[in-house]
């Protein structure tokens, strides 16, 4: 489904995504593990069009995306969740999962401010929609409620809502565990497993290594900017360097482990 090859970023001096390659199967989990800084953020915003990458190619579906706008990326099928939750407060929850669905629409704005029939019927299929997605996240509050009230955890399901109402093929998932309790992590690692049984293929940033090992199809390790693993969940949490770079020792030791 997505093929990635020689993907770099620089910001000046700074190479922030250096020559990664990878592939990510159709109907499966890819998680992207890091340390801080390692540039896996970037790469989500690489890979929906927030910034152009310095050299590489990224084909979704066998089409080149480099350069798109992030609008046609996303019709074409690549959805995300930000690492910190991006919602309209001043919005209700429903208005807020219904902008997910605009990029499915083909209403100008004048029919829009005209209200016709073709118009109105479309916004009234937007809704049943977004309805459909607060419902399958799980989300329980009042839809026509505005989110500032919500617990973060509540207010992440919004988000999640919103991506789906896109009708993604790819969904990319940034830190979706962040700052939840151990309940709501549960809650959103069987969401996600929900996801992809749907059929959507999803791919996560995740610094929770239970949430990690336990959905993951597929494990790809960043460190500044460079793959150092990829593999099964369990092959990358034996790999040596892996162990060496998130122990925070040598190479040398990697190789010769003391008992």
């Amino acid at each position: 489904m997505l093929n990635v090859e020689g993907l770099t970023k620089e910001f000046g001096g700074v190479v922030a995504v250096n020559d990664l390659s990878f592939e990510v199967r159709e109907k499966q989990i890819k998680s992207i593990i890091g340390p801080n800084g390692a540039g896996k953020t970037t790469l989500f915003n690489l890979l929906t069009g927030l910034l152009p990458p310095s050299r590489g190619r990224i084909s979704f579906l066998d089409t080149n995306i480099c350069g798109l706008r992030p609008h046609v990326i996303a019709r074409m099928g690549v959805s995300r969740s930000f690492q910190n939750v991006e919602i309209f407060d001043n919005m209700s929850i429903l208005e807020n999962v219904m902008l997910g669905r605009h990029c499915r629409t083909s209403c100008g704005a004048v029919s829009i401010a005209l209200r016709r029939r073709k118009a109105v019927k479309e916004e009234a299929l937007i809704r049943e929609e977004a309805l459909r997605q607060i419902e399958a996240v799980g989300l329980d509050a009042d839809p026509h409620s505005s989110p500032a009230a919500l617990p973060f955890g509540k207010r992440r399901l919004v988000e999640f809502a919103r991506a789906l109402a896109t009708s993604p093929r790819l969904l990319l998932l940034d830190e979706p565990a962040s700052g939840l309790n151990m309940r709501e992590t549960e809650q959103v690692a069987q969401l996600i497993r929900k996801i992809r049984d749907s059929g959507v293929t999803v791919m996560l940033v995740e610094h929770d290594m239970s949430v990690v090992m336990e959905i993951s199809d597929d494990v790809l390790v960043m460190d500044y900017g460079t793959k150092i693993a990829e593999g099964k969940p369990r092959e990358v949490q034996k790999n040596r360097e892996v162990i060496a770079r998130y122990l925070g020792r040598s190479n040398e030791y990697a190789k010769n482990p003391k008992p």
